[in-house]
């Protein structure tokens, strides 16, 4: 019998982006959702883990599905022959691992719900030397996606033909798997049709709320400030998001602020409004915002005025792994403006 992990196990992320999208009518990991590609939010999840590495697993439109992904770290591996089936997929990303990998939970592209917080409740639950060797997400008695595989499973997954992924093990290994209840109904939800997509693109992200699209759609302050007295941009490097903000200060207090935010929506919404209510403000004040959103995070108490329209973004404190997109225009701004002292002469 295989010799159970004594330490954190390391668990690889499999993401299979291989599939022709036939329902779709076109590759539909390429299709924008919530500000950047469908495929894109899987893999971000992933990154966002604990899982040690993330293998994409390509073959349709492998070139355009790995530019959608730049930036990010991420193994690829193109499967040749995806068109034989889901299996070959699945197959190609195991084979990528790392030798020292104690198991593997695999993912499915087209679920852009499913969130690091699952999988790492899948990877904490998960423990093969006390009968917990497969761990699958459940919501409302169905189970779901991603599932996490003990390493002894690989070579029965390695031995499956056709367009089958490993869920028909299950059957055969009931004493082994471990249901983890999900906090809503992102393990089932994958996106399939033109119609699914639209939908979604609306209504499907909790945190995704009219008041935070709005936002987002206003883009208060996008651009950039030719004559900035300081600039600076952050980035994730969780998921390659960044917001470059240029400011203008005059005697301690901001004057103008213009940003470029190539981030998601939650991020697009923070810097849409800071460019409405940071101008006239100090430095002292900023680093106030920076220090009562966090704190909103743990008590869902807003900023104050000019600052309160972040109560929008209060429902990100059930989300952890996405608050530093709400931060990242805000320290941004706070390197900005350290940036434009630094300039300043002295005497």
């Amino acid at each position: 019998m295989t010799a159970e992990p004594s330490r954190a196990p390391k668990i690889g992320a499999v993401i299979l982006a291989a599939g022709l999208s036939s329902r779709m009518g076109a590759s539909k990991l390429l299709a924008p959702l919530w500000g950047k590609p469908l495929i894109r939010h899987a893999v971000e999840a992933a990154l966002a883990s604990r899982a040690t590495t993330v293998v994409v697993v390509t073959g349709n439109n492998a070139k355009d599905v790995e530019a959608s992904l730049s930036g990010l770290a991420v193994r690829f591996v193109e499967n040749r022959a995806y068109s034989k089936g889901l299996s070959t997929s699945l197959k190609c990303g195991l084979k990528a691992l790392p030798d020292d990998c104690d198991g593997a939970v695999i993912l499915l592209g087209d679920m852009p719900l499913v969130t690091a917080n699952l999988i790492d409740g899948l990877i904490a639950a998960f423990d093969p030397a006390h009968g917990r060797a497969i761990v699958v997400p459940v919501r409302g008695g169905r189970r779901g996606n991603p599932a996490l595989w003990a390493k002894r499973f690989f070579p029965e997954m390695l031995a499956l033909e056709g367009d089958t992924g490993a869920k028909g093990l299950m059957a055969l290994h009931q004493d082994l798997i471990t249901e983890l209840e999900a906090a809503d109904d992102g393990p089932l939800i994958d996106i399939d049709t033109p119609d699914a997509l639209t939908a979604y693109e609306t209504t499907s992200d909790p945190l995704y709320t009219k008041d935070v699209l709005r936002l987002a759609a206003e883009a208060k302050g996008a651009g950039r400030l030719p004559e900035a007295h300081g600039t600076h941009t952050e980035h994730n490097p969780a998921c390659a998001d960044r917001s470059t903000v240029d400011l203008t200060v005059e005697n301690g207090c901001v004057t103008a602020m213009a940003h470029d935010t190539k981030a998601c929506v939650l991020a697009q919404a923070s810097a849409s409004i800071l460019g409405a209510a940071l101008p006239g403000r100090t430095y002292a004040e900023l680093m106030r915002l920076k220090a009562d959103v966090a704190a909103m995070f743990a008590s869902r108490k807003p900023p104050a005025e000019p600052f309160a329209s972040y109560a929008v973004l209060s429902d990100v404190a059930l989300y952890p792994s996405r608050q530093k997109c709400v931060l990242l225009p805000i320290e941004a701004a706070l390197k900005a403006f350290e940036a434009s002292q630094a300039r300043k002469p002295s005497g």
